[in-house]
């Protein structure tokens, strides 16, 4: 990944990558620019494909765009760079092999030879994902997960101190009550802290105030937090059946 990069959008065409709908395409663009990865797509007509490709690195030198489209020397292979937004620029290996088509980011990504193609019946599929395995990530989690905490904290002060103020209710309990027998629903705080009522000033006693905000910072090993904090492993299966589907879900959880 390069960063500072002069080119704007690198795309085929002017008419690709214009921000309307740009934004479903963001996740697959982030795995790209930080992990090694290749997706293989099964092509129905190859020689079609490579056509379109040749004819759009003529297009795209013949039209004096920019960003950069070319063909690697004796293969069926072209590097796509893309820029995203003039601050990031990705670089793609497209190739055809096998009748699949393999985009690859450079340089992570080591080349694949496509030994075997084995034809299998379109059945079921498995989705499971091991909570416990995720490490590196968890203080990122946990700043995303008690930013939202904060939000939901100071939101609930701005349902609970009209009723505080006004004299209408005296402590938090009953500024909740009140709420509820208004509006129908009562305000929970978030993680373990609780809302106190002190001189004339509604906090949090782990988010502190609207105009003063805290956050706790995250220590190592914590997994306390997040709408499932028990959750261990999860298991989707999915298996198609007549003219439906058949979907199971299993999860373990922490004593």
């Amino acid at each position: 990944m390069a960063l500072g990069s002069g080119d704007i959008w690198g795309a085929l065409n002017s008419e690709m990558l214009r921000m309307e709908g740009f934004q479903s395409f963001l996740p697959f663009l982030l795995s790209l620019m930080t992990q090694p990865t290749t997706v293989l797509i099964e092509l129905a007509e190859p020689a079609h494909v490579k056509d379109f490709l040749n004819d759009a690195v003529l297009r795209r030198s013949n039209g004096g765009q920019q960003g950069e489209f070319h063909r690697l020397q004796d293969k069926e292979a072209w590097v796509y760079s893309l820029n995203v937004l003039d601050m990031f620029q990705l670089h793609l290996r497209v190739e055809i092999k096998s009748g699949y088509l393999l985009i690859s980011n450079l340089p992570w990504s080591k080349q694949l030879d496509i030994t075997d193609i084995v034809e299998m019946d379109l059945n079921g599929a498995q989705l499971q994902l091991n909570l416990n395995e995720i490490t590196q990530q968890l203080p990122a989690l946990h700043t995303k997960v008690f930013t939202d905490y904060r939000t939901a904290a100071v939101d609930g002060m701005g349902y609970l101190y009209p009723f505080l103020a006004t004299g209408v209710a005296d402590t938090i309990p009953e500024a909740i009550a009140k709420h509820f027998a208004v509006f129908g629903f009562k305000p929970v705080h978030p993680h373990t802290g609780q809302w106190e009522w002190r001189d004339d000033e509604l906090q949090s006693t782990e988010f502190g105030t609207a105009l003063r905000p805290v956050q706790p910072e995250f220590h190592k090993g914590q997994k306390d937090f997040g709408v499932f904090p028990t959750l261990q492993t999860i298991r989707i299966n999915t298996q198609l059946e007549d003219s439906g589907m058949r979907a199971r879900i299993r999860w373990v959880t922490v004593d």
